[in-house]
């Protein structure tokens, strides 16, 4: 079959006669007939135009589609001025819940009260009549009022009565006790004692100008003598009157030794019942001590507060009556500063990679990123000093820990995570012909 081409570039096939009847004996075959009379499927021949509008899609897909370059370390939670967990102590009911979920406590504000064999409310006012006394002590005050009688103390009541006793005790030492009475009326014989030594160095000191006197008469005597001027009797009356005067000056010096060494006596005994008052005053405080220690431990074992100020969030459903259990988590306290954190090691094989200011997702495996989605960060800090480890890592957190799910995390000291640092955020369909290259390359 002879083939020519014609001035216009097209193909002239020059057919045989032979070649020709062939031709026609096929045309007027009942398959082929069939053949050209059947109408393609529309699928068939829509067929190019949809495979091409799917390449054209999937490649505008790739190329409005980023799909980020990543580092993936591993993470822990960590916080300044975490929240606290608020714990029970000891198994029972929940007999009082002031405070509801989302309220603004402060240090030491009464969370729960659970149940005890005494009275909360007797056991709080005995607690503050018992502070007010310890600091009225502190402050040097002695006079100690009768202790109120409290029932309903429970586990409390017995070392309550031994408190009770030694007040009793120390009352006997105050001011209207019998050894403070006795105190009163040492000073007042020490007082008496005082005075009379003041009386008598008086005297004492009259007697002795009254014996110089006299010893000048009694001078001028002897020298009328010598010269016979009186008689031996009246030097005799004179010189006796010398010997009495002496002789009551030494009576007044032995009084007055005798008084010093009874105001002596007087002061020492009086020193001595000073101390046992002191001794007593501390064995009172140091009793008073002892029953306020029991009382915070009895705070501490049923009474839940907040260990720091902030917002409450309970970690169940709780209401009075509830039982519950030693060791329960009760709620948190949320402050209003705190600031979370995720500390991490960068491994020196990626280290390049990682800047700060670049976004991490953290996975928790305690939250499944399908329900909780992932909680966004920063890195803020990289360590320049590399450990065995790595290289240090800070990353900061939302204040609220809430995921891209719209869900808060609560907090937990030490949770760990699984990091994605975002390094790159290319198209696909860089990544694509990335790839391309660097097989080409390869």
């Amino acid at each position: 079959m002879p083939i020519q081409i014609n001035k216009n570039g097209e193909i002239i096939i020059e057919r045989s006669a032979d070649d020709t009847n062939a031709q026609q004996h096929l045309l007027r075959s009942p398959a082929v007939r069939e053949l050209i009379a059947r109408k393609p499927d529309l699928f068939v021949r829509m067929g190019i135009p949809i495979f091409s509008g799917i390449i054209v899609l999937m490649l505008a897909l790739s190329w409005c589609i980023y799909y980020p370059d990543i580092v993936v370390v591993n993470t822990r939670l960590t916080s300044v001025n975490a929240p606290k967990m608020v714990i029970t102590r000891t198994s029972g009911k929940l007999v009082l819940l002031p405070v509801k979920e989302g309220a603004l406590v402060k240090k030491d504000d009464v969370i729960a009260v659970m149940e005890s064999a005494g009275s909360y409310a007797n056991i709080c006012s005995l607690s503050g009549y018992i502070d007010t006394l310890r600091n009225r002590l502190v402050d040097g005050g002695t006079v100690v009022p009768d202790l109120p009688a409290s029932g309903k103390l429970g586990e409390l009541q017995q070392p309550y009565q031994e408190l009770v006793q030694a007040s009793l005790v120390f009352r006997n030492y105050l001011s209207d006790g019998f050894y403070t009475g006795k105190k009163k009326m040492l000073l007042a014989d020490l007082g008496d004692l005082q005075r009379k030594s003041g009386n008598l160095q008086q005297q004492q000191q009259l007697q002795g100008q009254d014996l110089q006197l006299t010893e000048q008469t009694f001078s001028a005597t002897e020298q009328l003598k010598a010269e016979r001027v009186i008689s031996a009797m009246e030097y005799r009356a004179e010189k006796s009157k010398v010997l009495n005067k002496q002789l009551q000056l030494t009576q007044l010096s032995a009084s007055l030794i005798d008084i010093k060494g009874r105001e002596s006596d007087k002061k020492k005994e009086l020193a001595e019942l000073e101390s046992i008052i002191m001794q007593q005053q501390q064995i009172f405080i140091t009793a008073l001590n002892t029953f306020h220690g029991r009382l915070e431990e009895w705070k501490l074992k049923y009474v839940l507060t907040a260990p720091v100020g902030g917002r409450i969030a309970f970690t169940t459903f709780l209401e009075e009556n509830q039982e519950l259990a030693t060791g329960q988590q009760i709620c948190y306290i949320n402050p209003q500063n705190s600031h979370y954190y995720a500390d991490t090691y960068i491994q020196q094989a990626n280290f390049g990679k990682v800047k700060t200011g670049q976004e991490v997702l953290l996975k928790f495996s305690s939250y499944p990123s399908e329900e909780y989605g992932y909680l966004a960060g920063k890195i803020t800090f990289i360590s320049d000093i590399p450990t065995d480890s790595g290289y240090l890592a800070r990353i900061v957190l939302p204040a609220d820990l809430k995921t891209n799910h719209h869900k808060s995390l609560q907090y937990r000291e030490g949770l760990k995570a699984r990091g994605e640092i975002i390094t790159k955020n290319r198209r696909l369909l860089e990544r694509f012909f990335a790839g391309l290259v660097r097989l080409t390359r390869g």
